[in-house]
C-alpha cells in the first residue's frame, strides 16, 4: 500500500510540476496540483481536493491574524509580562491536551 500511495503523490507531483513549468512558474501551487490530477484523469478528486486547500488556507489566515493581534496586545509589556503570559499559555495548553 505504501508503495503505491507513494507512486501516486510521485505522479501527480510531476504532472503538476510540468503544469507549473508550462505556465512559466518555478513553484508548485494548489491550482497546478489540481489541474495536474485532472490530466490524470483523477477529476473526481479535484474538488474535494480544492475544498481541502480552501479549508488550510482558512487555517493559516485565521493562524496569521491570531499571531498580529497577540503583538499587538504584547507590545510594550515588560519581559516579566511576556514570561507570566507565556506560562498561563502554555498550562492552558497543557490543560487543553489532558483533556483530550
Amino acid at each position: 500500500m505504501h508503495a503505491a500511495i507513494t507512486a501516486f503523490i510521485t505522479l501527480v507531483s510531476a504532472e503538476a510540476n510540468e503544469v507549473a513549468t508550462a505556465a512559466k512558474k518555478n513553484t508548485v501551487t494548489p491550482e497546478n496540483v489540481v489541474a495536474a490530477l485532472g490530466k490524470l484523469g483523477f477529476g473526481s478528486y479535484t474538488e474535494s481536493v480544492q475544498a481541502e486547500f480552501e479549508s488550510h488556507r482558512d487555517q493559516q489566515s485565521t493562524r496569521v491574524k491570531g499571531k498580529k493581534r497577540f503583538k499587538q496586545q504584547t507590545a510594550g509589556m515588560t519581559d516579566a509580562e511576556l514570561e507570566a503570559e507565556q506560562a498561563a499559555l502554555f498550562a492552558a495548553a497543557a490543560a487543553a491536551a489532558q483533556s483530550l
